[in-house]
């Protein structure tokens, strides 16, 4: 299965708040909506989810806004103001894992970002790489520190322990900065300028150490709920499909009721309810739709039992969740998944 492009609006969103609360800290002086202009977006439609927004609108942002805030350490300071938990379920399933190699695995599977790594380890250190990208000087420094200090945050989130270790190691490719004091101030080991490549590297004790948040069957459901979704992420097109996808995405095991959908929207109830009926649906026949599309992926894509799969789903007892589905397939959950074994 390719997972390697995520476009998760709710993650996008996340990202975006820190992206204006950091812009307001660093760069007072500049006018964001006059850089967003161009795009077609403005700051306070964003913020008021009157414009979506995607993963892929999020990194285009940052490559047009490298050239006037690089200098003044903006992307140092953005990566490290992400929190894991701003990733939904996917960012619950990397903390619950066991340890960093493979919350690493799984996060290189269904994280996008502009920048490619190469992961080796070499002499007793663990060594990430990052690829080298055709941009202009300053975009390429400012996804770099993005990356580096978002990955170091995140790091730090699921292995604590690692947080004070001065025998972490980050090389950079370029001359030292005005603002290599930031540099300073967030990293603990040591951090060398002008290097053959970027990198972050940390001894490999640290790549196994048990994780204190480790839970198996925490970090399984919400794995195989982002591994689920993955093939509606790019399918809306109207406000059916539109509405479609958000139920699938904010699904953290209950699906938002039709307030809380309207609201999202930035819709009245009545509106909300009156525009689907306009397109032949309701809401209650989205959720049902819905709730029987993540059911199949679940059953085609993963390995869960049919109980986790109704409680995943929204249904409290799975003989409702049975009901449901045969109504959907003409088949019971364990037959839909043998016909598809067997074809």
């Amino acid at each position: 299965m390719k997972t390697q492009f995520v476009e998760n609006q709710t993650m996008a969103y996340q990202f975006f708040m820190r992206f204006f609360s950091q812009w307001d800290k660093s760069c007072p002086d500049i006018s964001i909506d006059k850089i967003l202009a161009p795009m077609g977006y403005n700051k306070n439609a964003i913020v008021k989810e009157k414009q979506k927004v995607n993963i892929d609108t999020y990194y285009k942002t940052l490559l047009l806004v490298a050239p006037s805030c690089w200098n003044r350490g903006f992307f140092l300071h953005l990566g490290h103001s992400y929190n894991i938990f701003d990733l939904g379920l996917l960012g619950y399933a990397l903390v619950s894992t066991t340890n960093l190699q493979r919350s690493w695995e799984l996060s290189s599977a269904l994280l996008f970002h502009p920048i490619k790594t190469e992961r080796k380890i070499l002499n007793d250190r663990v060594e990430i790489i990052l690829q080298s990208l055709k941009l202009n000087e300053f975009q390429s420094k400012g996804l770099s520190e993005e990356w580096l200090t978002s990955t170091w945050k995140w790091t730090c989130q699921r292995l604590p322990q690692i947080q004070n270790c001065q025998d972490v190691e980050i090389r950079l490719s370029y001359a030292k900065p005005d603002h290599t004091e930031f540099y300073e101030n967030i990293f603990p080991g040591k951090i060398l300028f002008n290097q053959l490549r970027t990198s972050f590297s940390f001894p490999i004790e640290f790549n196994a150490h048990p994780f204190s948040s480790a839970s198996s069957s925490v970090s399984k459901l919400c794995f195989e709920h982002s591994i689920a979704t993955l093939p509606f992420m790019h399918e809306a097109n109207h406000l059916v499909d539109d509405v479609r996808l958000y139920l699938l995405q904010t699904a953290n095991i209950a699906f938002s009721n039709i307030e809380e959908t309207a609201e999202h929207f930035g819709l009245s109830i009545h509106t909300f309810q009156r525009r689907l009926s306009k397109n032949g649906t309701s809401f209650r026949k989205v959720l049902y739709e819905s709730r029987m599309t993540l059911a199949r992926q679940y059953l085609l894509g993963t390995e869960l039992t049919i109980n986790e799969i109704a409680y995943l789903t929204g249904y409290e007892h799975p003989p409702s969740f049975y009901r449901a589905f045969h109504k959907k397939f003409n088949l019971t959950p364990e037959q839909f998944r043998a016909t598809q074994e067997i074809a």
